[in-house]
Parts: C-alpha cells; sequence; structure tokens
C-alpha cells in the first residue's frame, strides 16, 4: 500500500516570517545604544530555542551577571518598531504552498518555539490568518524545546498524523534536528543561519523556498 503525506508541520521565525533579519537588527541596535556587545554569532545559535534556553546561553557566554530580562525587552522594543514601521514579510512560496495543502485536504500546524501569543501577534502583523492552520503548537506548550523532539512529537498527536508521513519545515539547525529527532522528514529552506554539515545530511530535502515543498509532495504522493 502507498504511503502518502498527511501533514506538513511549519516553523514559524525564518521559515513562514521574514523575522530572524529583524532579530539580529534589533541585537545590533540594543548592542548600540545599551553597550550590551552580544555577538551575533551567539544569536544565530540561539535560533529555534525558547526564551528560557536563550537565557541559558546567554548567560554563558555573557556571564551569570547578564540582564536577560533587560536584553530581551529592549529586542522586543526595536523589533516591534521595525514591524510597527514596515510590516513583516511573509517569506516566497508560503500562500502557495498553503492553497495546495488545503487543497489535497493534507494537514497543516505550526510548531515554533515562540509562544502562542508570539505566534498570534506576528501573524496577525503580517495579515496571515491563523484559522488556516490545524493547530499551534508553542514553545510555552512544551517541556523541551528544540532540539528535543517534543514539539514535533506533540504535533503529530494533536493532529493525530503518523511522523514518518508528516514533512517538516525548518530553517535552523535546531529545528531539523528536533523533527529529525522525531522522526518525521525534515526539509531544510536556509535562512540567515550558516547550517551545520550533519544538519544538511539529515535533511529529507534542502529547497530554496516554500514553493519547491509542493513538487516533492507531488513525487511521494503520486
Amino acid at each position: 500500500m502507498n504511503k502518502y503525506i498527511e501533514a506538513v508541520v511549519f516553523d514559524m521565525d525564518g521559515l513562514i516570517l521574514d523575522s530572524e533579519n529583524l532579530w539580529q537588527k534589533s541585537v545590533v541596535m540594543t548592542n548600540k545604544y545599551d553597550h550590551t556587545n552580544v555577538p551575533l554569532t551567539l544569536i544565530n545559535e540561539c535560533i529555534g530555542l525558547r526564551n528560557s534556553d536563550i537565557d541559558k546561553k546567554l548567560k554563558e557566554v555573557m556571564g551569570n551577571d547578564f540582564d536577560t530580562d533587560k536584553f530581551r525587552e529592549l529586542n522586543r522594543y526595536y523589533m516591534n518598531k521595525e514591524i510597527e514601521e514596515n510590516g513583516l514579510k511573509v517569506k516566497e512560496g508560503f500562500f502557495e504552498l498553503i492553497d495546495f495543502l488545503k487543497a489535497q485536504r493534507i494537514k497543516v500546524a505550526v510548531a515554533s518555539s515562540s509562544s502562542i501569543e508570539t505566534i498570534k501577534k506576528r501573524f496577525a502583523a503580517s495579515k496571515i490568518d491563523t484559522d488556516i492552520f490545524d493547530f499551534l503548537i508553542g514553545g510555552n506548550m512544551v517541556n523541551n524545546s528544540k532540539p528535543d523532539p517534543e514539539i514535533y512529537l506533540k504535533a503529530c498527536e494533536l493532529l493525530n498524523v503518523s511522523p514518518e508521513l508528516t514533512i517538516a519545515l525548518e530553517d535552523s539547525n535546531n529545528g531539523i534536528i528536533s523533527a529529525y529527532r522525531a522522526g518525521l522528514k525534515p526539509i531544510l529552506i536556509p535562512d540567515i543561519v550558516v547550517n551545520s554539515e550533519y544538519v544538511k545530511s539529515i535533511s529529507f530535502k534542502i529547497l530554496k523556498n516554500m514553493s519547491e515543498v509542493i513538487g516533492v509532495i507531488k513525487e511521494i504522493n503520486n
């Protein structure tokens, strides 16, 4: 019996939304005006992690006295200011892919390390209707963040689908490892992070944009 793709689970930041660039810009602004001097290489390592795990990494590098709350508050201020002034860009191929998945009755969900509140705010800013997704899973809904597989296992449980028949779309190293460990088919669509050779080796496919996912699903399901 042929096995067809049952679901696609999306990351959000850097995958659906061009928000990682804004995060980097906000760090540059925070470093400039608050003299925090947090290296961008460290910030890139934090992509795909939830806030509590980002805090741990920051303190490991910057010292236990580093004020993570103040750092995040300033980042949020500069990022929200940019979004208010210029909006939040949706990345290439998203709407085309969603239309295809809906037409094929393939389930869709978001599995993001951001909180549910942040997910909804970011989608509202980018004019994406959250009703197009069957489920939204935020980092505050799991005990362990990416690269732990928990968030992708939870997504498959909520969607009532088999991990091996589910595609995960990710841009970060942490996200790809999370999806791979959960048994999904991880597709890497690179953003600003330099992806490791290991992450490339465990990716089911490496694509340029989300519209290319359509061809992959057609190939599998036909």
